[in-house]
């Protein structure tokens, strides 16, 4: 769960950070990081052994979910060369929720213990 958690956080890292420092934001440059996520949940899946596990696999995939959601809303933009504000992903609410799933998977893996919380979902 944690190389989980590691992957889509660098993904969105990269996804930030391109669009902060206004570098090209290709499918190419987020690709790798997308494909090792992907690869990762499958892991996460696979693996889910105990309650715990089995009930946080649906929440990381709900976090992928968003994640790949909110790449490809800006791979989108770019790709019809609308104008990305440097601060776009401040009010972003798709971005902040992305966020919240990911403060809760951490608690979650921190503790060791399931927690069903609305950021999750």
């Amino acid at each position: 769960m944690i190389e989980e958690r590691d992957a889509i956080r660098e993904w969105h890292s990269a996804l930030a950070s391109a669009i902060g420092t206004k570098y090209a934001l290709t499918q190419e440059g987020l690709g790798p990081y997308q494909a090792r996520a992907k690869t990762n949940l499958r892991l996460v899946r696979a693996a889910a052994k105990t309650d715990a596990d089995q009930n946080a696999a649906p929440v990381m995939m709900n976090e992928y979910q968003k994640m790949e959601e909110l790449s490809e809303k800006y791979l989108a933009k770019r790709a019809i060369l609308s104008y990305i504000e440097l601060d776009a992903l401040k009010n972003d609410a798709l971005d902040q929720s992305v966020i919240a799933c990911g403060k809760s998977l951490d608690a979650m893996a921190a503790s060791g213990r399931f927690v069903d919380d609305e950021a999750g979902h």
